[in-house]
C-alpha cells in the first residue's frame, strides 16, 4: 500500500513507480497484471530508463487488445498524477477492464 501511495504522488520518485509496476508484474503484494504493469512502466519511464526496458518486455507479453487497454490505462495514470490527482484502485479495475479479476498469460504449448 505504502509503494503504490508513494508512486501516485505528482512528484514520486520515478524508482517507486517501477517498483509498483515490477509488484504487478510479478505479482508481488498485489494480483499478477500486465496490463498494469505497463501503464505503470510508461509512468515509471519518465524518470527512469531502466522502466522503458521493463515496459517493452511487457508489450511482447500483451495480446494487441490488452496493449491497447494497457496504453490508455498509461494516459488516464499521467493524467491523474500530473494533475495532482491520486489515482484509486477502483480506477485501475474500471479503466483497465480488469475488473473481472488480473490479466495474466499463461506460457504457450
Amino acid at each position: 500500500k505504502h509503494t503504490r501511495m508513494a508512486a501516485e504522488q505528482e512528484d514520486a520518485d520515478a524508482r517507486d513507480q517501477d517498483m509498483l509496476a515490477s509488484m504487478y508484474y510479478h505479482g508481488k503484494g498485489v494480483p499478477q497484471d500486465f496490463v498494469e504493469a505497463y501503464a505503470w512502466f510508461c509512468v515509471a519511464a519518465r524518470g527512469w530508463e531502466f522502466a522503458v526496458v521493463q515496459r517493452e518486455e511487457v508489450a511482447g507479453k500483451l495480446p494487441p487488445e490488452q496493449l491497447s487497454k494497457a496504453k490508455k490505462r498509461a494516459t488516464e495514470l499521467l493524467k491523474k498524477i500530473d494533475s495532482g490527482k491520486q489515482p484509486s484502485q477502483g480506477d485501475a479495475a474500471a479503466e483497465s477492464g480488469t475488473s473481472s479479476g488480473p490479466t495474466s498469460l499463461k506460457p504457450s504449448s
